[in-house]
């Protein structure tokens, strides 16, 4: 083999690969997000963020009477007020993707992204 055939060759090759990781990677990004927020372990709603128009705001109170504030906008979701002493779920912010939920665990409420996959996803290992 001669080194244009080579050349050619690795061409090829390297453009049929970056065609496929571009089908890939476009697969995976318009993979909806779904936000599920859960209570005491047990899923209580759910809101596909894609498809939120205008904001989504509501409580959430469990039987001892606290309180946990969500809202939810295009794309991304939040605790947004708490009752709990620490508030580090309130100062967790938006998150828009899969790699680290809002838990406040005072007063057990958990939300969490799935149905994407992220840049982070890809640093950590994963396709893209």
């Amino acid at each position: 083999m001669n080194k244009s055939s080579f050349l050619i060759i690795t061409l090829i090759l390297l453009t049929v690969f970056s065609a496929v990781a571009i089908f890939i990677r476009a697969f995976y990004m318009n993979e909806s997000k779904t936000a599920k927020i859960y209570q005491n372990g047990e899923l209580i709603r759910e809101i596909e963020l894609d498809t939120v128009d205008s904001p989504i705001e509501f409580d959430i109170t469990d039987s001892d009477g606290h309180i946990n504030t969500v809202r939810a906008e295009k794309g991304k979701i939040r605790m947004l007020g708490a009752d709990c002493p620490d508030k580090l779920c309130v100062n967790r912010g938006w998150i828009k993707n899969s790699v680290v939920p809002v838990v406040c665990l005072p007063n057990k409420v958990t939300i969490e992204i799935v149905g994407t996959k992220s840049k982070e996803d890809a640093r950590s290992g994963g396709i893209f």
